[in-house]
């Protein structure tokens, strides 16, 4: 409940801190999370750094982790991402487009008849989203985009027991291939 109470506050700050868009292209840093996943305790968070006038580059990580009963998953992503404002101007009000590409490391845990057993999976991850990026006085901005991007894991996951005996399971093929991706990220220019 805190966290919808925090994404609320900051949704708000963001639309009442001006009511008019300015332009910050002179500066050079934005750090943005991806609001929607963080209401489950997902965080996914960006930093641009504006290289030109147009395009920025930056780092990106992912951090989640989720436990319940005996079943514990973690993941752990970083990856690399541009933005092109059409525009010519980053951290201004306007349409980007925004290439990008990752890793994520996916690891569980569980135990059966007192026997733990372990699992890791890697994803490699890269598409293109398309949006609009608004900005407000106080350097509130927020993104709004939909793209594709394509996405490749191994062929199989194999669980490892405590006891040494290992299993292969098929990885299902909706972790592979082309699909939508999305994103809403509120952030702040400095």
């Amino acid at each position: 409940m805190r966290r919808i109470k925090l994404l609320v506050v900051i949704f708000v700050l963001g639309f009442t801190a001006s009511a008019y868009a300015a332009d910050h292209s002179a500066k050079t840093f934005n750090v943005r999370v991806n609001a929607l996943p963080l209401i489950i305790g997902y965080i996914n968070a960006d930093l641009d750094v504006g290289i030109s006038d147009g395009f920025t580059v930056g780092p990106s990580g992912t951090l989640w982790s989720l436990s319940s009963g005996d079943i514990s998953y973690t993941i752990l992503g970083f990856g690399v991402r541009g933005n092109y404002f059409f525009n010519g101007k980053r951290y201004t009000d306007g349409f980007y487009a925004g290439p990008f590409a990752n890793y994520m490391s996916t690891s569980g845990k569980t135990t059966s008849a007192g026997v733990e057993y372990t699992a890791t999976i890697g994803t490699i991850k890269g598409g293109l989203l398309l949006g609009y990026h608004w900005i407000w006085d106080a350097g509130f901005n927020m993104q709004l985009g939909l793209g594709g991007a394509y996405s490749s894991t191994g062929d199989a996951v194999t669980y490892k027991s405590s006891t040494g005996a290992t299993k292969s399971v098929s990885t299902a093929s909706s972790l592979k291939g082309f699909g939508p991706a999305f994103e809403w990220t509120l952030g702040f220019v400095f």
